[in-house]
């Protein structure tokens, strides 16, 4: 298989695995069976424990979705590759996006001190945290500037 058509046939699986996670799981069983297995409506109702007509219309709604989230992915392209908005991107990205972000420390049991374990991310909306996401044994904390190890002081009787 040619570079060029190996590089298109990866993008096409990686912009399905991505699609996919967007649909509910019925969706997604049905996507799969249908468009991905070949498998006639009947057979995948039989799989599914459901009937034709569910089968039918969940696929209608997942096709839907990924033609709508393919529609909105179009609009946005990607900086260039090494331009300055890619730097910039990728700088801010480094700095937890302009999000709180958190050092995750764990207590040693035999020791007075807490060792790295990862970084948490929170994604704020409105007034509230719309989300939060975990980057465990990550490298990120030597980015941020946190240490390996903290001091625990002993807990008290």
């Amino acid at each position: 298989m040619d570079r060029a058509r190996y590089e298109a046939t990866e993008a096409i699986s990686v912009a399905f695995v991505t699609a996919l996670q967007l649909l509910p799981p019925r969706q997604r069983a049905v996507l799969i069976l249908r468009d991905a297995l070949g498998f006639r409506a009947a057979e995948a109702a039989k799989i599914l424990d459901s009937t034709e007509e569910s089968v039918t219309s969940a696929l209608k709604r997942a096709r839907a979705a990924l033609q709508y989230q393919r529609a909105q992915s179009a609009d946005r392209k990607p900086p260039p590759p090494d331009s300055q908005p890619e730097r910039e991107l990728v700088r801010r990205f480094a700095r937890a996006n302009g999000q709180p972000a958190f050092g995750l420390y764990v207590r040693e049991p035999l020791a007075p001190i807490a060792r790295a374990s990862g970084i948490l991310v929170l994604t704020l909306a409105d007034r509230q945290i719309s989300a939060v996401t975990g980057f465990p044994d990550s490298d990120a904390r030597r980015i941020f500037g946190l240490p390996r190890m903290l001091p625990v002081q002993p807990a008290a009787d």
